[in-house]
């Protein structure tokens, strides 16, 4: 017959208590649990990963396109679209300079040998003639319709400061430059009312602008 004041062995477990109810405090020295709740510690090696849609480390962010979009208001006046339009004229100056030239070249070989006229001359002045053309018609598509188209500058338009845009800010594109160009030569053969529209209007629009919702802006081009 036991003792029951006898104490019991602290390295056996009590039989009358349950084993693993939480009831026993954890043995010397071992660290105690994690709370309930508590996230795992990330593993010791490596660092963690970069959380979701987290910019990376490595790159830079794309430049942003100068042309994307433009400021609403602040519109061009008719004198900058008149100067403007001017400053385009001057830009196709290469091809009037060497048309003139090869009409120079035709005449005199129209008037060598005594009038009777030089073939070799004659031949040369219409290839500069047609090379002129070319060189003006050239400079003609690259300047209004794909710089302009682009960027909504031509050559006049930047060096004044204005730009074309449409009604959301962005460049005109090219086939909308195309357009303008006919569409505001026709009118302007009927009755010149398109180049004096931007007089009167709220807006400083052509007629051609109102059709193809497009407007000119005072914004210098700072990228040139």
């Amino acid at each position: 017959m036991s003792d029951q004041n006898y104490p019991p062995n602290p390295d056996q477990p009590n039989p009358e208590q349950p084993v693993g109810d939480g009831s026993q405090p954890p043995p010397y020295g071992a660290p105690p649990p994690p709370a309930y709740g508590t996230p795992a510690p990330p593993p010791a090696y490596g660092a963690p990963p970069p959380a979701y849609g987290a910019p990376q480390g490595y790159g830079a962010p794309p430049p942003m396109n100068p042309y994307a979009a433009a400021p609403q208001g602040n519109y061009a006046e008719w004198p900058e679209r008149a100067i403007g339009y001017l400053w385009d004229f001057v830009y196709l100056w290469p091809g009037w300079a060497t048309t003139i030239v090869g009409y120079i070249v035709f005449i005199v070989g129209a008037a060598a040998n005594g009038g009777s006229g030089s073939g070799l001359l004659l031949a040369l002045g219409g290839l500069i003639i047609f090379a002129g053309f070319v060189l003006s018609l050239w400079r003609l598509i690259t300047n209004y319709f794909i710089d302009q188209g682009n960027t909504g500058y031509s050559y006049g338009k930047r060096k004044v400061g204005i730009r074309l845009i449409r009604s959301d800010g962005q460049a005109p594109g090219v086939g909308s430059c195309v357009g303008r160009y006919f569409l505001h030569s026709i009118i302007n053969q009927l009755c010149m009312i398109d180049f004096l529209w931007p007089l009167w209007d709220p807006m400083k629009q052509t007629l051609t602008d109102k059709i193809l919702n497009t407007v000119v802006v005072k914004q210098p081009d700072t990228t040139r």
